[in-house]
């Protein structure tokens, strides 16, 4: 994007000089050692060019003043095209097409040397020189250049205006009597020529005042707003930015609040639940010891048995025969199937003992490993609502079943395990 005029016209003034080097036959009160920004450079190019082409097409004056402008249209549009202001690139530009002469001061400034062989607005006795000219081209249109340097030469040069009299070409004639007529006679400027030569070119000057004060205005204006455009962008996306960062710090602290507080649940679950499952593991533990020493003993006991067994057949084999008659609803065979039968109701009673055990320490490590899986699913944040934890709390606590009574219905183990189950699928 190119930079404004005036963001230029800072930056260029600031680096770079003007000076006019008007040659000596045109100037009267000039001095060719002030020097000019650019924008001051413009504006005395434009003053002078207006007021040669308020004096008509035919000047030899206009064209220096014209050439001048169209040099300053050509760098502003290479300013406007600038992406970035560097002076050197810009002095670079400007000594190779615009062909200007230059000196560099100790500030480290260049100033550009302009010459031109024209009157310029900056002499103090400007006017005297339009008045002249204005006067010569009533008389005539011709040798307009040599007019204005006889009449500079002779107002420089009093003594000379007697011999320009006497001078047949009308471009030293004419300058000598108008010197003359100021000079020696009372002739006054009457109010017409006061109004061309002095409120003409103050209007003009304020007009031009006017103008640039109204440009600069809508530069700025439209600057402005340009940079109020960037700038409510700018401020827009970073809003956006800030109300998605807030999104995304509130649902960041939301899931660590929610992840603090599910901790803190499962702590004080653990604290609730860590004594009763120390519990049911050592119960787990001493069932399934008694569970190990009741097999052992029933192992035992029916390898007695069948030696009993053993020895019980052979003795009833032995029964002698006279019992038998004296009592004949007691045969061999029914003692035989009466015994055996005691002895394995014996072992069926020792069979549910281990078995009971067995159970119960199956209960007390379901108990002990559901109690951790509870745990476990609150850490991970499943939200478990008071009727299923009192189902699940109870469930735990409940009694064990020996198992030597069979139960109907659902155990308390089923139920848990369907309570939590039916947290898991959510």
């Amino acid at each position: 994007m190119g930079y404004t005029k005036q963001q230029v016209s800072n930056y260029i003034n600031s680096k770079i000089l003007f000076r006019f080097q008007v040659n000596a036959n045109f100037i009267i009160d000039y001095g060719n050692t002030k020097t000019y920004t650019f924008d001051e450079f413009e504006k005395i190019t434009q003053r002078n060019l207006a007021y040669w082409e308020s004096i008509g097409k035919n000047n030899p004056f206009k064209t220096h003043w014209d050439n001048l402008n169209s040099t300053i249209k050509r760098v502003r549009e290479y300013f406007s095209n600038l992406e970035s202001l560097d002076i050197d690139s810009i002095n670079s530009f400007l000594t190779n097409n615009v062909n200007y002469s230059y000196e560099t001061i100790s500030t480290g400034e260049r100033i550009y040397l302009l010459s031109i062989a024209s009157p310029i607005s900056e002499d103090g006795e400007i006017r005297k020189i339009r008045d002249f000219f204005r006067y010569y081209l009533e008389k005539t249109t011709d040798y307009q250049t040599e007019a204005l340097n006889s009449y500079i030469y002779l107002y420089k040069n009093n003594h000379s205006v007697g011999q320009y009299l006497s001078y047949a070409e009308k471009y030293r004639y004419y300058p000598a009597l108008y010197h003359f007529k100021k000079e020696f006679s009372n002739i006054r400027e009457d109010v017409s020529n006061f109004t061309q030569t002095v409120v003409n070119p103050v209007t003009e000057q304020l007009n031009q005042l006017s103008s640039e004060a109204n440009e600069k205005y809508s530069e700025i204006v439209k600057f402005s707003e340009e940079q109020y455009s960037k700038i409510k962008q700018e401020v827009d996306a970073k809003s956006l930015e800030l109300i998605e960062f807030q999104d995304k710090l509130n649902a960041w602290q939301a899931d660590k609040q929610a992840k603090l507080s599910d901790l803190e649940e499962t702590y004080n679950i653990k604290l609730s639940f860590e004594e009763p499952e120390k519990l049911w593991n050592k119960r787990a533990n001493e069932y399934r010891t008694k569970a190990k020493y009741w097999s052992i003993g029933l192992g035992i006991f029916s390898t007695l048995m069948i030696i009993a067994a053993s020895g019980l057949v052979f003795m009833l084999y032995q029964y002698p025969i006279g019992i038998t008659s004296k009592i004949p609803f007691i045969s061999q065979s029914f003692i035989f199937i009466s015994v055996i039968s005691f002895l394995i109701y014996i072992i069926r009673v020792l069979i549910k003992i281990v078995m009971s055990n067995h159970h119960i320490a199956t209960e007390y490590e379901q108990k002990a490993a559901l109690t951790r899986f509870y745990q476990s699913l609150t850490y991970s944040g499943i939200d478990i609502d008071k009727d299923e934890r009192l189902i699940i709390v109870s469930a735990l606590f409940s009694r064990v079943e020996t198992g030597l009574i069979k139960t109907e219905g659902v155990s308390d183990s089923e139920g848990l395990l369907a309570a939590i189950s039916k947290n898991i699928s959510k």
